[in-house]
């Protein structure tokens, strides 16, 4: 038998396909609906770039009218009408000024403790509290207690009496009654005596 003639087989090029390299997958973030300063925040935080912080203050007029006073008797015998600092809560003023250490500092280290101890006090029209603590190594005792019948802890008053009142300083002009009241008491003692 006659071979058929084969016809040649139509061979093509093998397609070249254009492989793109699979880079490795990143994980996307999105920020939704922040802001710049939000977006920002994030991205400092996450390479540990700390933010400068915002410093706020208020400027205070220097000039100060006091609202509310106090009255010391000091261990040597001044008596004092003092103002309440702006800056100090009531109660913490009155305890610095009955705990206030009598001796000099020497070191770096200041000790206020001691327990604050309230007798009431008559003084006509006035809520007023006679607060002391009791004498120890940081405080001289203040032989002025022995004038006004002052209920303590201890038997022996130190470092200042401070009259006050329960829960805030007097006004100018009560704080001026305290005076006279303490005033017409060491009076009455010297008579005693």
């Amino acid at each position: 038998m006659p071979r058929k003639k084969s016809e040649p087989t139509k061979v093509s090029k093998p397609a070249v396909r254009k492989v793109q390299k699979e880079e490795p997958k990143k994980d996307s973030f999105t920020f939704g609906k922040m802001t710049k300063e939000e977006r920002d925040t994030i991205i400092k935080e996450s390479l540990f770039v700390k933010a400068k912080p915002k410093m706020e203050y208020t400027l205070e007029e220097t000039q100060y009218t006091p609202k509310e006073w106090v009255v010391v008797v000091t261990n040597k015998g001044a008596i004092y009408q003092e103002p309440v600092p702006r800056y100090f809560p009531f109660k913490d003023f009155v305890g610095i000024l009955v705990c206030c250490p009598s001796e000099p500092i020497v070191s770096n280290t200041i000790d206020f403790e001691g327990d604050l101890n309230y007798t009431s006090f008559d003084v006509s029209g006035v809520d007023c509290n006679i607060v002391t603590t009791s004498f120890n190594g940081q405080r001289k005792e203040n032989p002025y207690a022995n004038v006004f019948d002052i209920k303590n802890s201890t038997t022996k008053i130190g470092g200042n009496i401070v009259f006050a009142g329960s829960e805030k300083g007097f006004t100018e002009k009560q704080a001026q009654s305290v005076v006279k009241a303490i005033i017409k008491k060491f009076d009455k003692y010297e008579e005693i005596v």
